[in-house]
Parts: structure tokens; sequence; C-alpha cells
């Protein structure tokens, strides 16, 4: 995916999107292989997990192979009992509990993701499980109310980015995604404004709570972070669209510094679909909306009109990573 020539497998997109395809084609092969097997465990939850991205690169999100492979992950999660409390079992290696809460934090994430993107129902709610975060004991869970047990969202202060750090976040995002999702149905409720503002404090809370060393607080061009760190910087987090606009110049920034990131697990394709896209349309729209000019242009001052003609000017990869 990072790597745009290799000679001795391949020089042009053609031949590389052939190399894709048939990789896929054995990676396909040999998770049907262990399924047929009927012996679930923690290595073949990987292998699906694994698989699943793999098919997002691929595929793209919308397709009905994505889709399908996220039903099959979330199936064994539940069949493993991920969902329950992972450190209930005493005789649980301390190492084999992390990658437990981190396979399900990570699943849950991208349940979350998936639904707001493109418009589908949640298959995997935190009504049903015990939400527990790696990294973490079993005190800093969350209950099925949303309401922290113990400061679910404090940090170490020494804890450093890396993939264990951006899944905790990914998961405590989550968490408020899918009570946002599940307001946005039930708009006729008594209390609907009250739980807007308590999710608004829950979030803020969250945010606040994160090590400053984990904010990008200035461009990236100007950050002395290395390049993974970098590349978990760029998951973008005051109204609707001044956050759109921080959003899209983020976004904006990754793809003229592409050569100074490194992958950490999702493609700067992903980045551009799933946070530069949804904030350029947010941006749009609330112009379309303003009927005086003078308010559209506030909207659309030179920085965001920068930002629009570079990100449409910018070309995926192929149709099938975004």
């Amino acid at each position: 995916m990072d790597v745009p020539f290799f000679p001795s497998l391949y020089t042009t997109d053609h031949r590389k999107r052939e190399l894709r395809e048939l990789l896929m084609r054995q990676i396909n092969c040999a998770l049907e292989v262990c399924l047929s097997l009927e012996c679930l465990n923690d290595l073949q939850l990987i292998f699906q997990y694994e698989t699943f991205i793999a098919h997002s690169h691929m595929n793209g999100d919308q397709s009905h192979q994505y889709w399908r492979t996220l039903g099959d992950v979330i199936s064994s999660t539940f069949a493993l009992g991920y969902h329950e409390n992972i450190e209930s079992k005493g005789d649980t290696p301390p190492f084999l509990i992390q990658l437990r809460k981190t396979a399900f934090a990570r699943i849950y994430s991208a349940d979350k993701n998936v639904a707001l993107f493109l418009g589908r129902p949640l298959r995997m709610s935190k009504r049903f499980c015990y939400f527990q975060l790696p990294g973490s004991s079993s005190t800093t869970s969350l209950d099925s109310s949303a309401q922290p047990q113990r400061s679910p969202h404090e940090w170490d202060l020494a804890s450093t980015i890396n993939y264990t750090a951006e899944t905790r976040w990914s998961a405590l995002c989550a968490f408020v995604k899918e009570d946002i999702m599940e307001l946005l149905f039930d708009r006729n409720r008594a209390d609907y404004l009250q739980e807007v503002n308590t999710l608004q404090a829950m979030a803020d809370t969250y945010w606040d709570a994160l090590p400053s060393s984990f904010r990008l607080q200035s461009d990236i061009r100007l950050c002395p972070k290395r390049p993974v760190e970098l590349d978990f910087l760029i998951n973008p987090s005051e109204a609707l669209i001044e956050i759109a606009q921080q959003m899209l110049h983020l976004v904006v920034e990754a793809v003229l510094w592409r050569d100074e990131l490194a992958n950490s697990g999702t493609t700067l394709s992903w980045k551009i679909a799933h946070y530069g896209l949804p904030a350029a349309g947010i941006i749009i729209l609330a112009a379309l909306a303003r009927s005086k000019a003078d308010s559209g242009s506030r909207i659309l001052g030179a920085q965001v009109l920068q930002d629009l003609i570079l990100l449409s000017a910018e070309p995926l990869e192929s149709s099938n990573d975004s």
C-alpha cells in the first residue's frame, strides 16, 4: 500500500493492483481453511481482524466484503467472550488480557466508524458489553449506563504515543459516538438537550484528560515528533464549522507532508475518506446554507478555499482505496 515501486514485483499501478488482488485471494483462502477447522481462538480472531482491515484498504469501506468481514469478526468477538469481564478468569496471563482488551477496543471502534461513515446500524452495543480498555485494569472499566466507575479516561503522565494509546483513545471516542448515534434516532425524548450537554461534557472531559504530548499543537512541519507518532496524531478531533475547518486543514497537511509520515495502521486514503471528505462536506453545506454573502465568505476564507482546492486535486491511489 505504501511502496509505489518495487521492481522485482511491480513497476506499474496495474501490476501492483494485480499483486494485491492475488495476495488478497490467498489471504481469503487461508482464512477459510482456519474457519473450517471449527476451532475458534485468539490467533484466529487476530487473523480475522487483519483480514477485515485488508478488505478496508483493498475494497473500500462501502464494499460488501468489508461489511461481511466486520460482521464475522464481531461474531467471533462475542463467541470468544471478549465482551465479558476479561480479567474475571484468574488463570489468564497478563499479556493475553491486554491482547484481548486491545482486540475488543479495536473492533468496537471499527463498528462505530463504519456506522457513522456509511449510515449503517450498529452491530456491537456497549449495553451488552463489559467495556474495558487496554493498558488498564478492570477498575477503570465503563458500565453500560455510560457513566465512568473510576476515571477510565485518565492517563498515566508517562504514557507514550503508541498503538495501545491510540487504541484507548479510539475506544473512548467510540463510546461517545454510540450514545450520539442512539440520540439521533430519539430526538423526541424530553431530556434530549440535557443528554446532548451531557455527551458534550463527557467528550470535553476525555479530551482535557489527554496528555499534552498526545495533541498536535502546531503545523506538521514544525512538530518534533517521530514519523509514526505524527501519524497517530493525525486523527482529528468550538463550533462545528471551526472543527471541520481544523480537520480539513490537518488532512491537507498530511497530504502535503506524506513523505514525512509513517503508516501507523491507517493509510492516507483512509484519513482523506473518513476525515477530509466529511469535513469538506460540512464546510460546503454550511456555506450553501448561508443566505448572506458576507456570512458565507467568513466560512470560505482564503485558507479554507485553498484547503478545499488541494483536497479536490489529490488523486487517491485507486477507487478501491477510498
